[in-house]
């Protein structure tokens, strides 16, 4: 399916429309069932003290307020995958929240809002197809009415370009792998980690609620291209086993029942 500025897919934060809603509902509801049935005791890591996530509770601010007066300052850095594990070293973890903190790791820019509160929620956004030439920027508006929502009830919400533009699916992985892994170093490790994917997005996060369950919790796909006809210079390894291991909800009408459109 073909990802534009104009179209549902790589507008982040614009094209799902009442996604916070529908994922505060059906989603959540099988993420807890799951989630009962793994007892996965290592997720109940807390944060260290003084981040951002020390204080589960959520802030129970008016959208009005919230919005007044969210901090839109900005931390931007860059590091290897292999410095992740050293990041605490390399940027102190204060009391501040409502930040905007933008990266890039292995190529890939990331942008993270920082809720008031952390619960230890986590929603990371996989774009759609971007031709060549697009540039690689992580869009994410923390002012969309769905990640709104979901920031005023204290989760972080996250996004990643991927390392290239194109056709991107095994290397976009490791490229959602490596956020992942930096927000878990920086905050603690998410008691709750879900996926967002449009049009190609969609494949991506189906792809990591295959090979992943371990780290994630739950997805949702927003017109999702599922029909891997991706034609040469694709990763060889980029194939759907339709065995998802985790609750993956998708929102699709039958316009969008087709291939991603785009070369890699």
């Amino acid at each position: 399916m073909a990802d534009s500025k104009a179209g549902s897919g790589d507008s982040a934060g614009t094209g799902s429309g009442g996604g916070g809603g529908v994922m505060a509902t059906a989603l959540q509801d099988a993420i807890k069932k799951e989630a009962a049935n793994k007892q996965q005791t290592a997720k109940t890591t807390a944060p260290a003290a003084g981040a951002p996530g020390a204080d589960h509770a959520p802030d129970q601010k008016s959208a009005a307020a919230a919005a007044a007066d969210y901090d839109r300052a900005e931390i931007s850095f860059s590091l290897p995958a292999s410095e992740i594990s050293r990041v605490h070293s390399a940027i102190p973890v204060s009391a501040a929240s409502g930040v905007l903190i933008h990266g890039c790791i292995e190529g890939a820019n990331f942008a993270i809002a920082e809720p008031k509160r952390w619960n230890g929620g986590v929603l990371i956004y996989c774009h759609g197809f971007r031709p060549k030439g697009h540039g690689l920027r992580a869009e994410l508006d923390p002012s969309a009415d769905c990640y709104r929502q979901l920031i005023e009830a204290g989760w972080i919400v996250s996004a990643t370009s991927y390392r290239r533009d194109g056709v991107i699916l095994t290397d976009a992985i490791s490229d959602i792998l490596n956020l992942r892994a930096f927000i878990a170093t920086r905050y603690g490790t998410p008691l709750q980690c879900i996926l967002e994917g449009q049009s190609m997005g969609g494949s991506i996060i189906t792809m990591c609620s295959e090979r992943y369950p371990q780290l994630f919790d739950g997805a949702m796909g927003v017109g999702a291209a599922l029909m891997q006809d991706f034609g040469k210079g694709v990763e060889k390894d980029a194939f759907l086993n339709f065995k998802p291991q985790v609750p993956i909800l998708y929102l699709q009408n039958e316009a969008e029942l087709g291939p991603i459109e785009g070369k890699a």
